[in-house]
């Protein structure tokens, strides 16, 4: 027989025992929808933290704070420590040591670094108007100019602009526009303080009012947030002009370090070499590869029970197809008789099988995105409203293709067992059976 005809008189067996074949191709039909479905909300979840850094990445950038003396163990300041926290002069325990003006030169001097930007968080923002009188409270973003920022419109401003500034996506909405490029080139002033600014007796904040022109909206991103925009120099030069703290004793919490073009290996080297220097350096990527192995972790975990209804259900496929071989043992006799090879016979049989996975498979796939697509409608409807760009649920066409082949090979080897007892047996004694 040709391996169409095969796979024809395959099929057409099935049909003989329908309730039995829909029975088996039901197990493999939930078992594929769950791992469908779990594969799924995996995939959503690192596309949506991929597009979310990709708003904001800093190619070669580093993140670098100073060692907190009362951190826990192995740097974690949430591990448990063996000693009392040494006493500072602040209220609590400082999380967050500051990098002195010493210690940003002292980072710059290090091999593979090529620039250092440090930002004052002692300069805050408190709020934004756009006409004077009503006034939205806003904190504020310093990029740096290696930093790719995704605009809903607009464009990023220069390096060294001190005039220009990013909006949020929902300044659009509070300042009373419907569209982003209606904010573009409209003037709006920020209000800024430092501690110079606070009165140490009643602490009533003197904000100074700064203008800037809107160059671009920032679309919706988690890592932004709410925050209004700005190049990381305007931080810079408002600190000068409103602290009085001279520029060699000047502090900052946050730093970025833009480094040379470096292998994985050195890139641990020169964190390595921070980290005995009293440094804590993390990168973008690296947070992103912690978080996608986090997710990976729970994704696989959860395809576990998906595999568990999968491996039941190649049981079933075993069961089906060995009572198969029971009830047409004469068949086969008489096939092998006429000169039907094991070959032949063992193909027709695993083709039964296959033809299961085949049908259990392309079912399931289809119901797993189907209650996907309704999942994702009614998750954007309702729980992800605030989440842009989030789908709960994403279906690659080559994942698809790859649960399809795993359960095509899982069904092949559940047939293969009936496949060859079908095969061994003696044409004689199979056409003796009643």
């Amino acid at each position: 027989m040709k391996t169409l005809d095969i796979i024809r008189t395959a099929n057409s067996n099935l049909l003989r025992s329908k309730t039995r074949t829909i029975l088996t191709i039901l197990a493999i039909i939930i078992g594929t929808i769950t791992l469908t479905l779990t594969v799924a909300i995996g995939n959503g979840a690192k596309d949506y933290i991929n597009n979310q850094i990709k708003a904001v990445d800093i190619p070669n950038g580093l993140f670098i704070v100073k060692k907190n003396p009362n951190q826990g163990r192995d740097g974690n300041p949430f591990a448990p420590t063996d000693t009392l926290p040494k006493y500072t002069n602040q209220i609590g325990i400082e999380v967050t040591p500051l990098i002195s003006s010493s210690d940003m030169a002292s980072i710059q001097q290090i091999k593979g670094i090529k620039k250092v930007y440090g930002e004052h968080t002692n300069l805050q923002t408190l709020y934004v108007t756009l006409n004077g009188n009503d006034k939205y409270a806003v904190s504020a973003y310093y990029y740096v100019p290696e930093e790719t920022l995704s605009l809903a419109a607009g464009t990023i401003p220069s390096a060294n602009d001190s005039t220009s500034v990013i909006l949020p996506y929902k300044a659009i909405k509070t300042l009373g526009y419907s569209s982003p490029s209606d904010l573009i080139g409209k003037t709006v002033s920020f209000a800024f303080i430092t501690s110079s600014n606070i009165n140490k007796v009643t602490g009533t904040p003197t904000p100074t009012l700064k203008q800037f022109h809107v160059s671009g909206v920032m679309v919706t991103n988690l890592l932004v947030g709410d925050n209004a925009i700005f190049p990381v120099s305007v931080n810079n030069a408002i600190f000068n002009e409103l602290d009085t703290t001279p520029t060699d004793q000047q502090s900052f919490s946050n730093v970025a370090a833009i480094t040379d073009s470096l292998s994985s290996k050195d890139q641990s080297a020169l964190q390595t070499t921070l980290s005995n220097k009293g440094y804590n350096s993390n990168s973008i990527s690296s947070i992103s590869s912690s978080i996608q192995g986090v997710i990976t972790t729970v994704q696989v975990g959860l395809s576990l029970f998906a595999a568990i209804a999968i491996l039941a259900a190649t049981l079933g496929i075993v069961n089906t197809l060995l009572m198969a071989v029971l009830e047409r043992s004469r068949e086969i006799g008489l096939m092998k008789a006429l000169g039907m090879g094991k070959g032949g016979i063992f193909s027709m049989f695993a083709f039964e099988a296959i033809s299961i996975g085949f049908w259990g498979g392309i079912i399931g796939i289809l119901l797993g995105v189907g209650i996907g697509s309704i999942a994702n409608n009614l998750a954007r409807k309702y729980f992800l409203k605030g989440f842009e760009g989030y789908s709960l649920l994403t279906f690659p066409i080559s994942f698809l293709i790859i649960i399809l082949v795993i359960d095509l090979f899982i069904a092949f080897l559940a047939g293969a067992i009936p496949a060859l007892k079908a095969s061994r047996m003696n044409p004689i004694d199979a056409l003796r059976v009643e």
